[in-house]
């Protein structure tokens, strides 16, 4: 199937100045909800930078990790509580010269914070992180399951 772009009985493509009120408001709720992290997902995301992370899981834990490329590991916040994953940070920008004649700056600097509600029981004190090479990698181990136990039975 193929788009053809829809055009005005002159023949002309309608503007964004001719566009009605309703349209640009639809068009900016469309962009606004597909802007998100993943629609449907159990995240929470805020600020300035868009992360991107993987979540996986294993038998034995949950691995997160995330592009953090340009944050240093001192700008980097971790938290567990309650179940739910909160990873926040800043990546600053560098002192820029003012002898230096700028056209285009396209790299971003800013805040951000993501929360992964995790539903697996983690075992709370073996939580490590680690932070390489840009990429944060967040171990976080399952509670082990009780095994199960023979029960002997006495004599009465």
């Amino acid at each position: 199937m193929q788009l053809i772009p829809w055009k005005h009985r002159n023949g002309v493509r309608p503007s964004a100045q001719s566009a009605h009120p309703l349209d640009t408001q639809f068009d900016a709720l469309v962009q606004q909800f597909f802007a998100g992290p993943f629609v449907g997902e159990a995240l929470t995301h805020s600020g300035s930078l868009a992360t991107a992370m993987d979540v996986s899981e294993t038998d034995e834990h949950v691995l997160v990790r995330a592009d953090l490329p340009g944050v240093s590991s001192d700008a980097l916040e971790i938290t567990f509580n309650e179940g739910v994953l909160t990873i926040a940070g800043e990546k600053r920008d560098e002192q820029r010269s003012e002898k230096e004649g700028w056209r285009m700056s396209e790299r971003r600097f800013g805040s951000f914070k993501r929360s992964f509600a995790i539903q697996t029981p983690i075992d709370e004190t073996k939580i490590a992180a680690e932070h390489k090479d840009g990429v944060l990698t967040v171990r976080l181990p399952k509670v082990a399951p009780p095994k199960a136990r023979k029960i002997e039975i006495r004599p009465s």
